[in-house]
């Protein structure tokens, strides 16, 4: 939850009327999401026995609003509608992940621009006094991080929120005494799970940040020190190396500047290898 409020703060005023397309998208989303799934039962009820439409809630509703009976209209244009629907469901589902894919990418551009631009404004002592691996890693790994996963769970946090929130309005109107205790009933669920899980997710949470950094500060050790092993270590490396600069850069000025400091390497290289 902190993650995704984090989220929030982060996204830049002039982004809030784009974010909340989104989110309007993934609430739409939801709705035909909510009607796929509940028009399956009532039109394979229809298939059996066409009679039960009109003993239907939906068709009470229905015909009090435009005195249309649900028995009048013909099978398979309902069929088409259940259709209709289960595509429009999946096409709008390709459609928000794709948007949200994209803001999140765009996002995530824009919030590194402005961390860097922050970052050169503090001036030369800043860069000098701190690490330029930490700085890359805050401006890209940190920023992505947060924005790749966040931006997505936020949408469907709202998106699902909103499809439970209608669901409890729709038992509420349809049976009160059973939408309370079903709401009773799983606000207690909740709170007993999540006091059992909260100190276990947290500490999980910590262990996997630290099992990552150690991770990233192990592969940053071993290919450095393989690189040094293989550049001091190595004289037959250190001389085809020093062959394909001669032949790519045939210059006669780019040869003479870097003439001068060939002769030592060599012999520190063999010093190194016999010690």
């Amino acid at each position: 939850m902190q993650l995704l409020i984090l989220v929030f703060r982060i996204i830049p005023e002039d982004w809030h009327r784009r974010f909340f397309c989104l989110i309007i998208l993934y609430v739409v989303l939801g709705i035909f999401e909510m009607l796929g799934v509940a028009s399956i039962l009532p039109f394979v009820a229809l298939l059996a026995d066409p009679q039960a439409l009109d003993r239907s809630f939906v068709a009470e509703i229905l015909e009090s609003i435009t005195s249309l009976r649900l028995s009048s209209v013909p099978v398979h244009w309902i069929g088409v509608v259940v259709l209709t629907l289960f595509l429009a469901t999946n096409v709008l589902a390709l459609v928000s992940t794709w948007l949200s894919v994209r803001f999140s990418n765009r996002l995530a551009v824009r919030l590194a621009t402005d961390v860097a631009a922050r970052y050169f404004a503090q001036g030369y002592g800043f860069l000098r006094s701190q690490s330029p691996s930490l700085l890359s890693n805050y401006t890209v790994r940190e920023v992505e991080k947060i924005v790749s996963g966040g931006v997505l769970q936020l949408c469907l946090l709202v998106s699902r929120s909103f499809q439970v929130g209608l669901i409890f309005l729709l038992l509420a109107i349809v049976s009160p005494v059973f939408s309370l205790v079903f709401m009773l009933v799983s606000l207690f669920l909740y709170l007993f799970f999540y006091r059992i899980l909260k100190g276990r997710l947290s500490v999980a949470g910590e262990d996997l940040i630290r099992s990552s950094g150690n991770a990233a500060n192990s592969a940053d050790e071993l290919y450095s020190g393989a690189k040094e092993i293989m550049v001091r270590g190595n004289l037959d490396y250190f001389l085809g190396d020093l062959r394909k600069w001669l032949l790519r850069r045939g210059a006669a000025d780019e040869i003479a500047r870097v003439y001068p400091i060939v002769p030592g390497m060599p012999s520190n290289l063999l010093r190194f290898r016999q010690s």
